[in-house]
C-alpha cells in the first residue's frame, strides 16, 4: 500500500471515528525534529504533494489530521490554532493541506483535513550513523 493511500486511509477512518465532544486531533511524526515555540511563525504552502521529492523544495516532517462533526472550513481560524501549535512542536517551518474530505450518512457526517507539516529541503547527508 502507498504511503499515500495508507495517509488517506487513516483520514477516512479519524471521519468515521468522530465523536461529538470537538475535534480530534492525530498527529504523526515522520522525522525527527527540534520543536519551535508553541505560537511560531509558519508559511502556509500549496503544493502536489504527489511530486514533493521530485521538486526538493520542501521535506514532509509530519502530518496534523483534525477531524470532526458536520463540515469544517479547513483554513478557519480555529482550525488554524489547532495546527499551529502541533506543526510547531514537529518543528515544521510551513504547513500545506494533504487532503481535506467529508462524509454523510444516515447517522449524521463528519469532515476532516490532512495537514503537511513542513521544513524547506536540504541534501541528506552522506555521512553514515551507526545505530
Amino acid at each position: 500500500m502507498t504511503r499515500r493511500l495508507q495517509t488517506i486511509s487513516v483520514l477516512a477512518l479519524s471521519v468515521l471515528a468522530l465523536g461529538a465532544c470537538g475535534p480530534s486531533v492525530n498527529v504523526t511524526r515522520m522525522q525527527a525534529m527540534p520543536a519551535r515555540g508553541a505560537d511560531c511563525e509558519l508559511e502556509f504552502v500549496q503544493i502536489d504533494l504527489s511530486q514533493i521529492t521530485l521538486e526538493k523544495q520542501w521535506t514532509i516532517v509530519g502530518y496534523v489530521n483534525v477531524s470532526d462533526t458536520g463540515e469544517q472550513d479547513p483554513l478557519s481560524e480555529d482550525n488554524r490554532k489547532i495546527v499551529r501549535s502541533k506543526a510547531c512542536e514537529l518543528g515544521g517551518e510551513a504547513v500545506a493541506i494533504g487532503l481535506s474530505s467529508s462524509s454523510q450518512s444516515a447517522m449524521g457526517g463528519g469532515s476532516g483535513t490532512m495537514y503537511a507539516v513542513l521544513v524547506p529541503y536540504t541534501e541528506p547527508s552522506s555521512e553514515k550513523s551507526s545505530f
